[in-house]
């Protein structure tokens, strides 16, 4: 449940937050920036403070957060010096990931949309209309804006 798109210039998400069969009217943050770098996470979102301080903490494959929750399907997403890597409980090493690619539960959609020449905001927003687990406000965070000022 969730979509995150990434277009090369712009990561963006959906905010639906909910939990088995109950939607939050609270907005989730999907995407954050800390010190240059963007954080994402789709799945189980109460792991993501765990997940930024795991690498922020210098990553160790030995050390990924735990999650007793079966079968949670949680993908941790790092947009860094204008690369994309991705990190989750069974492979704990960065896996790259490129321009044109989505992730979580409207991920097709949003790749689809993507391929024809969707920005990664609209992506999402065709994401959120045909993905029954997406939905609230669009986050969008400018990745161009982040290697401009770390330059």
């Amino acid at each position: 449940m969730t979509t995150i798109a990434f277009d090369g210039k712009s990561v963006a998400s959906d905010s639906l937050q909910g939990s088995h069969d109950y939607d939050s009217p609270v907005p989730a943050g999907k995407i954050i920036e800390r010190n240059g770098v963007v954080y994402a996470i789709c799945g189980y979102f109460a792991l993501f403070d765990a997940w930024i301080k795991w690498h922020e903490d210098g990553a160790d494959p030995e050390k990924t957060p735990i999650c007793k929750v079966q079968n949670h399907n949680t993908t941790f997403i790092v947009f860094e010096k204008g690369r994309c890597f991705t990190y989750d409980i069974d492979i704990p090493y960065p896996d790259e990931a490129f321009a044109g690619e989505a992730f979580g539960s409207g991920c097709g959609f949003a790749m689809g949309a993507m391929a024809f020449g969707a920005t990664a905001k609209q992506a999402v927003e065709t994401a959120i209309k045909l993905d029954p687990g997406s939905g609230g406000p669009v986050q969008v965070i400018d990745l161009e804006s982040l290697k401009a000022e770390a330059a």
